[in-house]
């Protein structure tokens, strides 16, 4: 009753306060939290960007698109925001096009990559979105594909037009927050 309470207090000051019902609901894979979600669906998928942690981004991928089979049923998936300049930010654009989550950025002002953000849409500016929660394909799915040593990390999606599928070499990767 009082996760219950919590999340419907919340949800209340949401609706009150944020045009739109604008939250993202972090730190919430615990089943009371997500079995009480009545106006919030956005879901953080997993743990936070770290720039300044290189390890951290295969991990990331790899837990975003796993967390995301089960996440992607309760509500929409949310793989957190990634700076367009950062040494990995192709892979996590990629990882992001077929992720069927929202895709945004934490630039500084005026540093951003335009010639990659031009990459995640058409010329005329939209973009083709995924339908789904990007999940790892079913050859992968019970694979390490940080550590197996032979395995990448494949997410599918589909769009209006199409399946697709995006291919990761996270292989070797490891971290503890």
């Amino acid at each position: 009753r009082v996760v219950s309470r919590h999340v419907g207090a919340m949800e209340a000051s949401v609706g009150e306060h944020f045009r739109g019902n604008r939250c993202i609901n972090c730190m919430c894979h615990s089943s009371e939290n997500l079995y009480h979600y009545r106006e919030t669906s956005l879901l953080r998928a997993a743990d936070d960007f770290y720039p300044d942690e290189p390890a951290a981004q295969p991990v990331h991928l790899a837990h975003v698109s796993y967390n995301s089979l089960f996440l992607g049923e309760i509500g929409h998936v949310d793989w957190d925001m990634f700076t367009s300049t950062h040494s990995d930010a192709h892979m996590h654009a990629a990882a992001r096009a077929v992720g069927g989550c929202p895709i945004y950025v934490s630039d500084q002002p005026g540093e951003h990559d335009f010639d990659l953000l031009r990459t995640l849409v058409l010329p005329d500016g939209t973009a083709l979105l995924a339908r789904h929660a990007g999940r790892p394909t079913r050859d992968v799915l019970f694979s390490d594909v940080n550590a197996d040593g032979v395995s990448a990390l494949k997410i599918w999606n589909e769009n209006a037009c199409t399946g697709v599928v995006g291919a990761f070499n996270v292989q070797g990767a490891r971290w503890d927050c």
